[in-house]
């Protein structure tokens, strides 16, 4: 009779792993259970290749029974909505595990997952087996023939763009747009940021501090999110998590640990890495490109986030400048003073403006003056207090008392009312915010990347 499907598990099977499946339910309410997780295709998924589906049944004296019928061929979607497949809608009830196979031209398995169950159980008890067997040529195809409707649903979920085959996937090269951080104790601070040295070289630059030793006590929650074509970020495009956190750090960066770490001055490369703050000077972004990690994986914009977490899973980690929608984007991050910021230092300012054959030009603007909080202040007018409440700084006049001060998120569109001249010379600035002692010592910097555009247009960022 007509039936309905009720999908108990997914796990992967022995392959090669060139295609590979991270998925699982979940049951997110009563009525609603979710698939999520993950593919990965280290080769494209074309019709070069083979699709293997075997269906095996529960035998009615326990063990599965394969070839009862062959297989046609994430933030979470309702398992109702892959029931609209394109195969006979008639079949006799019970429960079924089915087998997919991708197999190559050397008969390899390339990939397999999956285990259903139909919507009830055998009239006469227990689960029956070999049924049918079905294989075929054309994987991609063949596959996207029989899936149908749910084809679509499901190349929507997992943010692939082309729905044709093959899947659209090839080896790549990473473009490094910003370095942020997230929420956390600030037990391990992040500090860096991406800075245009010349027309054909971009560095990362500034420094980390670990006030406490960064070891294999963690665990590492890594987590990426895709761009949507509509706007967003979409989490779980890919998600790894594992205990022994430096370890399996310094495994996923390969030689980029070494790189890191001689930019850096670590003096040891191996774990833990001891309490300090290291700073680098500058290391070119092309040669963090030599990762221990796929070579081949689908084109886009992605976000990745890396939180360090201790066993009661508190994370340990720092600034962000997050694109939150298509239209909103947000500082985040937390400052903190180890000594009040207030009248006795003086602020230096100066913008360099971005050279028309590439490279910063310093002093396109300076402005150096003594008592920098009260002339921060002045120059920031209601950017101030829109800063001081977002960061929950408890009083808005000068000075600011020692400790860290956190911010949720605060639009980039609340710190443009800066009392400052309203028309400039349009291009790119890099501002950089020094605060200075009495002896000249450098106490704070900050470097600021921005973009000064006529009033109609907007950032191409």
């Amino acid at each position: 009779g007509e039936y309905r499907l009720f999908l108990e598990k997914f796990y992967p099977c022995k392959s090669n792993n060139l295609i590979q499946y991270n998925l699982y339910l979940s049951k997110e309410t009563l009525n609603t259970t979710q698939l999520k997780g993950n593919f990965t295709f280290t080769i494209p998924l074309d019709d070069t290749i083979i699709l293997d589906g075997n269906l095996a049944s529960w035998d009615s004296i326990g063990g599965w029974k394969s070839n009862s019928m062959g297989t046609y061929t994430t933030t979470g979607l309702d398992m109702k909505e892959l029931e609209d497949l394109n195969f006979p809608k008639v079949y006799f009830y019970g429960k079924y595990k089915l087998t997919v196979k991708k197999r190559n031209a050397k008969n390899e398995v390339l990939c397999c997952l999956l285990d259903i169950s139909v919507a009830s159980w055998d009239s006469i008890g227990g689960w029956k087996s070999n049924s049918a067997v079905y294989m075929t040529k054309n994987a991609c195809s063949n596959w996207q023939k029989v899936l149908e409707n749910v084809w679509n649903t499901l190349f929507t979920l997992f943010n692939v763009s082309n729905t044709s085959c093959p899947i659209a996937v090839g080896e790549y090269r990473i473009v490094f747009e910003k370095i942020y951080s997230c929420e956390s104790t600030n037990s391990i601070q992040f500090n860096l940021y991406i800075n245009k040295k010349t027309l054909s070289i971009t560095e990362l630059k500034g420094n980390f501090t670990n006030m406490v030793p960064f070891g294999d006590t963690f665990t590492l929650d890594i987590n990426a999110a895709s761009w949507d074509s509509i706007g967003g970020w979409k989490p779980n495009s890919m998600v790894y998590i594992t205990k022994n956190a430096c370890s399996n750090w310094k495994k996923i960066l390969g030689n980029v640990w070494y790189t890191l770490f001689k930019s850096f001055n670590v003096s040891n490369t191996s774990c833990p890495i001891p309490v300090g703050t290291y700073i680098t000077t500058g290391v070119d972004l092309k040669k963090l490109e030599d990762l221990n990690v796929p070579k081949v994986y689908f084109y886009g914009k992605y976000k990745l986030t890396a939180k360090i977490k201790n066993v009661k899973n508190k994370v340990f980690g720092c600034v962000v400048l997050d694109k939150k929608t298509l239209s909103v984007t947000e500082l985040k991050g937390n400052l903190t003073f180890s000594l009040p910021l207030d009248d006795t230092v003086s602020l230096d300012i100066n913008a360099a403006s971005w050279g028309s054959i590439g490279g910063w030009k310093p002093n396109s603007m300076v402005y150096i003056t003594k008592n920098a909080c009260s002339n921060w202040k002045k120059i920031l007018g209601n950017v101030w207090n829109t800063l001081l409440q977002s960061y929950n700084i408890p009083s808005t006049s000068c000075p600011i008392p020692s400790g860290t001060y956190t911010t949720t998120g605060v639009d980039l569109k609340e710190l443009e009312d800066l009392k400052v001249p309203k028309e400039y010379f349009y291009g790119k600035y890099k501002l950089t915010v020094k605060v200075k002692n009495v002896k000249y010592e450098v106490l704070g910097c900050v470097e600021i990347e921005h973009s000064l555009v006529r009033p109609r247009e907007t950032s191409t960022d």
